[in-house]
């Protein structure tokens, strides 16, 4: 039987007011390491190391984001579409620049500026985050075992992925 995702309900975050407790010390850890980083990336940006600040601008705003949304689920939630989009948009904001200021790597023209707006669009994504604070649920209709992938569906992703 196909099925569409009219007949799918699907619910996956519900609103919460989140109750600021600590689960772990690891929890802690992110939650004292936030605003060290941009106190660090503060000082630093005032002594002239500008790719070092916004280094840790990022830093502190990805261990950020990582720490409200354990907060918000009440523990760390891997399967969370949030926590993977935070896991890798510090990847590839944080790669270039640790490379750069850990191994001695060349430092690209314009890198400072490129990661200070990472920084920014992590700063903008806490914002919502903060405004509207959702706990991760799924929610569905029919138990999972009815939901069998017919043989058009298998044939298209099977085709999809050798292609």
């Amino acid at each position: 039987m196909i099925q569409t995702l009219a007949t799918i309900r699907m619910q996956p975050f519900s609103v919460v007011r989140p109750n600021f407790y600590v689960s772990s010390l690891a929890h802690l850890a992110l939650w004292v390491w936030a605003p060290a980083a941009h106190i660090t990336g503060a000082l630093c940006w005032f002594t002239g190391s500008t790719l070092q600040a916004a280094t840790l601008l990022l830093a502190g705003q990805v261990s950020f984001a990582v720490a409200f949304l354990w907060t918000v689920d009440r523990k760390l939630l891997l399967h969370d579409i949030r926590l993977f989009f935070v896991a890798i948009y510090a990847l590839y904001g944080l790669t270039r620049p640790m490379g750069t200021l850990l191994f001695g790597a060349y430092p690209v023209p314009g890198l400072t500026e490129a990661v200070l707006l990472y920084a920014l669009g992590m700063l903008g994504f806490n914002l919502i985050l903060v405004s509207m604070p959702f706990r991760y649920k799924a929610i569905y209709s029919q138990p999972l075992q009815s939901r069998r992938m017919d043989l058009v569906t298998m044939a298209a992703v099977v085709g999809g992925l050798c292609w």
